[in-house]
C-alpha cells in the first residue's frame, strides 16, 4: 500500500458537554480505506481534537499503515505533533501517545488543512454527537453511505 491520508476533527456541541472526534483513512487515490468515531463528554475542544488524532493513528496501526500524511485543521495541534521537544502538560498524556504512535510510521507527514478541507470528518465527527453510546468503530465506504442513507430517511419520519 502507497501513501494513507488520516484526516481528524472533533466536534462541540453545547461545550463542554457533548464532545466527539472522528476520522478517515483514506488511500492515495483518494479511495475511502475506514472511518471512525467516538463520543467524548466534558473535555475541551482540543483534546476532544487531540482523542480524534490518537484514534485514527491506532487504527492506522492496526490496519498496517506505515505511509501515513496526517491532516487537521487545529495550526496548535499540528505544531506539537510535529515538535516533540515542546512541552504541554495540560494535553498529557494524550499529546505523547500521539507522538509516539506517529514515530512508528517509518513515512510521515503532519499538516494543517482549512476546515473547508475536512468537511467530510467535520461530519463524521459531528453525526456522532447523535448516538446514545460511547463507541468507536471502523466502517467502510458502503457502511457510510448506508448511514447516512438512513439517517436521512429518519429524518423524514
Amino acid at each position: 500500500m502507497g501513501w494513507v491520508k488520516l484526516n481528524t476533527d472533533g466536534s462541540m456541541y453545547k461545550a463542554p458537554i457533548k464532545a466527539s472526534g472522528g476520522g478517515i483513512l483514506r488511500c492515495s487515490n483518494g479511495d475511502w480505506i475506514a472511518g471512525f468515531a467516538r463520543k467524548l463528554r466534558n473535555i475541551s475542544s482540543t483534546m476532544d481534537e487531540l482523542w480524534a488524532l490518537r484514534d485514527g493513528l491506532i487504527m492506522a496501526k492496526q490496519l498496517g499503515i506505515v505511509n501515513i500524511c496526517i491532516e487537521m485543521d487545529v495550526e496548535f495541534l499540528v505544531y506539537l505533533a510535529s515538535n516533540p521537544s515542546v512541552v504541554n502538560l495540560m494535553l498529557e498524556p494524550f499529546l505523547t501517545d500521539c507522538r509516539d504512535l506517529i514515530k512508528t510510521s517509518p513515512n510521515y507527514s503532519v499538516a494543517h488543512v482549512f476546515r473547508e478541507a475536512n468537511s467530510c470528518v467535520n461530519k463524521l465527527a459531528g453525526w456522532e454527537q447523535s448516538l446514545i453510546l460511547i463507541s468507536i468503530f471502523c466502517i467502510t465506504h458502503w457502511m457510510w453511505r448506508l448511514i447516512y442513507w438512513l439517517e436521512r430517511k429518519l429524518a423524514l419520519l
